[in-house]
This record gives structure tokens, sequence and C-alpha cells, in this order.
């Protein structure tokens, strides 16, 4: 199933989802990126017990060479939930702006009235602008 998974994903750019009681299904395009973010959760949550295998070792009981592979390890995996938190960080923003442009633009249905005062008080703008350089 898993092959079938991978051809699908490559060749067609379909995803399938295993949906508990059920089966399989086919993931429509636009639910693709919550998977993907299912998938990250479960990444990250894989690298923290990863971490935690390396971290909390007895050093004694190891050779020099065994210490400095934990070491290594350590430090990349610290390294990718850096990463991964960084990543966080930069999609709860992109959801913040989002929402924000969202609610900007219901907000933004003005009346003709309104875009006409708005066009008025631009044009007065450009003319003080315009001038002033002129003078300048």
């Amino acid at each position: 199933m898993n092959r079938a998974k991978r051809a699908l994903e490559a060749e067609h750019d379909r995803a399938v989802e295993a949906v508990r009681g059920v089966g399989y299904r086919v993931v429509e395009p636009r639910e693709q990126q919550r998977l993907a973010l299912a998938h990250q959760r479960k990444s990250r949550r894989s690298l923290v017990r990863a971490r935690s295998k390396v971290a909390h070792v007895d050093l004694s009981a190891l050779t020099e060479g065994e210490r400095a592979a934990f070491t290594l390890a350590a430090t990349a995996l610290a390294a990718q939930l850096d990463f991964a938190r960084r990543a966080d960080l930069r999609y709860a923003s992109k959801a913040k702006v989002d929402e924000f442009m969202s609610e900007q633009s219901k907000k933004s249905e003005r009346t003709d009235a309104e875009l006409d005062e708005v066009k008025a008080r631009m044009e007065r703008l450009e003319r003080k602008l315009t001038g002033g350089q002129c003078a300048a």
C-alpha cells in the first residue's frame, strides 16, 4: 500500500489517507496541506523522543567514540527540533496574516461615496507632493 501511495503522489500529485475503520481515501488537493501538517506534528513528536533517547544515556558506560557519536546525534536532533520550532512560528504568523487579510477584505467593502472621497483625498495629496517637489 505504501508503494502505491508513493506512486500516486509522484505520478498524479494526489495523496492517500488512511481512514480508521473504513480503509483509504484519495485526499483532495485543498486538504493536502492539512495532511502535511499532521505528518509534521508526528515527526516532531518522534524527534522529541529521539532526542530524549540520546540525551539521557549513561555516557560513562560508553567508549570515547560512542560518546562522540551520541553527542553528535543529540546536537543534530536539537538542530532539527529548532528548525521545526521556527517553521511552526512561520506557519502561525502566516495564519495570523491570512486571518487579518480576510478580516480586512470584509471591512474594505466600501460604498461608492466612500471610494470617491478616498480618491479625492489621494488626488489632493498627490497635488501637494508634486507641488512641493516643483518648488524645491
